[in-house]
């Protein structure tokens, strides 16, 4: 088992770097076998900087930002490429995009929103990826981080895109 979390937010995009990261305990850690640590992990001593974590875990389905969120040092970042932090080194939550395309079925609009709507758990908008995921191009990355659309877990995200809700 595996705790996460702990770590300071960066600013952007919490509003002061001292904004500590709630984490989860009890996360269970991928079955090994016979890879090394390095398969998954910058070094051969494992920890931080992992790579291609398996999500199938009932623990993390609300919990993204434990490891997935600005300031994190749990997961390496490949997609990003970048050297600096106001740029978006590090970054799990792609707070550096100014805006994105929000697609449902055949309708899409072009959202923007300052630092990827922060501090929204990723899995309030995003899709939970299956199993492994390691790809940053193409279809299994794209299914991966599907934009969802389940409004019972949007619930406070709403009006972000679409302005005040009724009932909200």
């Amino acid at each position: 088992m595996i705790s996460v979390g702990g770590f300071s937010v960066s600013s952007p995009p919490a509003a002061n770097a001292t904004t500590a990261q709630k984490g989860i305990t009890g996360l269970p850690h991928p079955t090994v076998g016979s890879q090394s640590c390095s398969a998954c992990h910058l070094t051969a001593a494992g920890g931080r900087n992992a790579l291609g974590y398996d999500h199938s875990s009932a623990v993390d389905n609300a919990n993204c930002n434990a490891c997935h969120e600005a300031g994190s040092d749990l997961v390496n970042p490949v997609w990003n490429r970048s050297s600096s932090q106001a740029s978006g080194a590090g970054d799990t939550r792609p707070f550096t995009v100014a805006s994105l395309s929000a697609k449902k079925g055949g309708s899409s609009c072009t959202v923007t929103f300052p630092n990827h709507f922060y501090p929204a758990d990723c899995s309030q908008c995003h899709t939970e990826p299956t199993g492994t995921v390691t790809a940053t191009t193409g279809s299994a990355y794209t299914t991966a981080w599907a934009f969802n659309h389940n409004q019972s877990k949007m619930k406070g995200v709403c009006n972000d895109c679409h302005g005040p809700c009724p009932g909200d």
